[in-house]
């Protein structure tokens, strides 16, 4: 399960919610507050988030975690895409798309937290918390120097 949706993210499994990702938040501010550390948290609202998955970044990052057949699959439905937009009778050229995953798709919410997933691992001395595009990293310190 941590493939698709990261032990960080608490949207989209169960027994998760934004009431357990802050109790997380607050659970990590506590305890630097009692082990006399300095905290700082930053807060990421990817908005738009599904547009900025790169799809080459993604197929390169799964390319041994998951099997071929599915990558594959994974990378045609993610390539090849195009879009115009049209407004009563006058249509605009056809662009094809280079970043994002399909909007509205039940897949959507899945590649975009495997896409994601690995961001814990970048982050040494705090924690990260997500709820669906809205992510926290609380770093913790004895000092902090300028």
């Amino acid at each position: 399960m941590d493939v698709l949706v990261g032990r960080h993210q608490h949207a989209y499994r169960k027994f998760h919610s934004t009431s357990t990702c802050l109790m997380e938040i607050n659970n990590k501010i506590c305890s630097d507050i009692e082990n006399k550390l300095k905290s700082v948290m930053y807060t990421v609202d990817l908005s738009a988030a599904f547009d900025m998955l790169r799809v080459d970044i993604f197929l390169e990052r799964f390319a041994t975690k998951l099997p071929n057949y599915l990558l594959w699959s994974l990378g045609d439905f993610l390539t090849e895409r195009y879009f115009y937009m049209q407004r009563e009778k006058e249509v605009s050229v056809t662009r094809k798309l280079e970043l994002g995953c399909v909007q509205g798709s039940v897949l959507g919410p899945i590649l975009f937290n495997m896409y994601l997933n690995d961001m814990p691992e970048v982050v040494t001395g705090g924690i990260v918390s997500s709820y669906a595009g809205d992510t926290y990293v609380v770093m913790s310190g004895k000092e902090w120097k300028h």
